[in-house]
């Protein structure tokens, strides 16, 4: 029960953290320069990363510590990128 709810709040940590990178992103405007894009691919790579040990786990006997920290991380990028998206403005 615990570890399902781990996994739970890991996924819901990078939706909630993507979903305020596109209202930095829809309220700042489109266009980027190159370091913006270099961020989108980090953080685009630790969410697919994320997904794959949450999904791993909840199905299987895998470790489910093992997907919170790359969630974390994950979720530190996109907000990052969401912050350089804000400041860029």
């Amino acid at each position: 029960m615990g570890g399902r709810l781990v996994l739970g709040i890991s996924a819901a940590l990078v939706v909630a953290s993507w979903v305020i990178c596109a209202l930095s992103y829809a309220t700042q405007g489109g266009g980027g320069d190159a370091g913006i894009v270099v961020l989108f691919l980090v953080a685009a790579v630790l969410t697919v990363a994320a997904a794959a040990l949450v999904v791993r786990a909840w199905r299987s006997s895998a470790p489910v510590l093992a997907a919170a920290p790359v969630s974390i991380v994950a979720s530190l990028s996109i907000l990052w990128l969401a912050l350089a998206i804000g400041l860029r403005g």
